[in-house]
């Protein structure tokens, strides 16, 4: 039951983010996006609610390039730990969702794509020399 409320709001919150710039400056303004990403990885169970939250998170991202940047190097330390921990698990599984969410992130079509190529070019630069 909670999560059908959570993936309801998160439909409602990328719908308005879109079709208003009112919305979009109130989503902007909150830490919602930054918290849906930290929980993103909770939502695998239900594909529903990871699909609304990715689509907020990558509409959200292209609206602000300040919160893109953020959200590239809140993935970037995400993988980064999944690669530092590697003796302890899996790192597939555990840099799994932080990847996803990158490649989402590439096809996106703005003047950012950039700042996203950069923190995959530092990914790729920081897993060889670990490698």
């Amino acid at each position: 039951c909670s999560l059908a409320v959570v993936t309801h709001n998160l439909m409602i919150l990328s719908v308005l983010g879109r079709a208003f710039d009112a919305s979009r400056r109130a989503i902007l303004s909150t830490s919602v996006i930054q918290k849906g990403l930290e929980c993103y990885s909770l939502l695998d169970s239900s594909e529903l609610a990871s699909e609304s939250l990715l689509s907020l998170i990558t509409s959200a991202a292209s609206w602000d390039a300040e919160l893109n940047v953020s959200l590239c190097e809140t993935l970037f330390d995400r993988v980064v730990y999944s690669i530092d921990t590697h003796l302890f698990a899996n790192p597939y599984q555990s840099s799994a969702n932080g990847m996803w969410i990158f490649e989402q992130f590439m096809m996106i079509e703005d003047a950012s794509w950039e700042d996203r190529f950069r923190v995959v070019l530092r990914l790729l630069f920081y897993a060889t020399k670990v490698a």
